[in-house]
């Protein structure tokens, strides 16, 4: 398994991956426009399939969380104050 954890902002987002020990595979920055999540979705299945990645990001809504379940993947949201 892998686990992308995802910094949501207005503008833009930072991604990091890490697979089961921990270990970082890879990280990305990206726009928050339609081009940037395509951008992030392409470096997440680059990395493994859609099954693979459990992806925890800041928020439960909005085109960001849209594209990436539209893309497959499995989407946690967390509160940033915990």
């Amino acid at each position: 398994m892998y686990y992308a954890g995802i910094d949501w902002a207005d503008r833009h987002h930072d991604a990091v991956v890490i697979d089961d020990d921990g270990r970082r595979v890879g990280s990305i920055h990206v726009e928050h426009n339609v081009r940037g999540f395509t951008k992030l979705t392409d470096f997440l299945k680059n990395i493994a399939t859609p099954q693979e990645i459990a992806v925890v990001i800041e928020t439960d809504r909005g085109l960001l969380v849209a594209t990436l379940l539209e893309a497959g993947l499995s989407v946690y949201p967390v509160n940033p104050r915990r």
